[in-house]
């Protein structure tokens, strides 16, 4: 039976270019490793369904970083991207939520559902770009996996798992990329595409179920549930 929704975010709950997140990693690494990148660095690569660590580490390999301490100031890196996502946030973007995604995570947790964030974000970005989109009330802290748990998708969804206390076939990834539905394979899970990202719906065919909006995610639950 399932008994956990887990939602990715950008492309998923939320629309649009996160410019103060992608600026925010960017001088996150700038403080972390004393560099010099600028915004376009972090659109020379490719960042779809990616973690913010895995983002993080690309930009180092490009910018030829080799650094005996890489791991522990990526450490520092995800506290300082936080901070810095924090201070600018207000200044550059409003959230572009999703249609229906407040209705969608009320239904889902009216039927009985805990809905946690399954996300390659940082999870303080995460949990504050919720609140902002007015969201934060779906997901609660201490619960769900994010982008500074492990480069690998299918490794964050596992963590998600862990500390939600459940196992896989009780949980259902919900996102919006090919990289999201790899992970949920990876951790077990079946999946939800919704094909409101830069994915088409055949870009998404490997996924359980795919839907065109967040409104037809509950109906999709219902039916697997009754047949569990």
């Amino acid at each position: 039976m399932i008994t956990t929704a887990l939602f990715d975010i950008d492309g998923t709950l939320l629309h649009g270019r996160p410019i103060a997140h992608g600026l925010a990693m960017v001088e996150g690494l700038n403080q972390a490793f004393d560099l010099a990148l600028a915004e376009a660095d972090l659109l020379s690569v490719d960042l779809a369904g990616k973690t913010d660590l895995h983002i993080a580490n690309d930009l180092l390999d490009r910018a030829g970083v080799e650094s005996s301490d890489r791991e522990a100031r990526l450490r520092r890196w995800c506290a300082l991207a936080a901070g810095v996502f924090a201070a600018i946030a207000d200044h550059h973007d409003d959230p572009v939520v999703a249609p229906d995604a407040d209705a969608t995570l009320a239904v889902l947790r009216a039927d009985g559902l805990r809905t946690s964030l399954v996300t390659g974000n940082i999870e303080d970005i995460a949990h504050a770009k919720m609140s902002r989109a007015g969201l934060g009330d779906h997901f609660p802290r201490g619960q769900g996996g994010f982008g500074c748990d492990s480069t690998v998708r299918a490794q964050i969804v596992a963590r998600a798992l862990e500390r939600g206390g459940v196992s896989a076939h009780q949980a259902v990834v919900i996102g919006d990329t090919p990289r999201d539905i790899a992970a949920a394979r990876g951790a077990g899970c079946r999946v939800v595409a919704v094909a409101t990202g830069f994915a088409t719906a055949g870009d998404l065919a490997d996924a359980d179920a795919v839907v065109a909006a967040l409104a037809e995610v509950p109906e999709v639950l219902e039916r697997w549930r009754s047949s569990d």
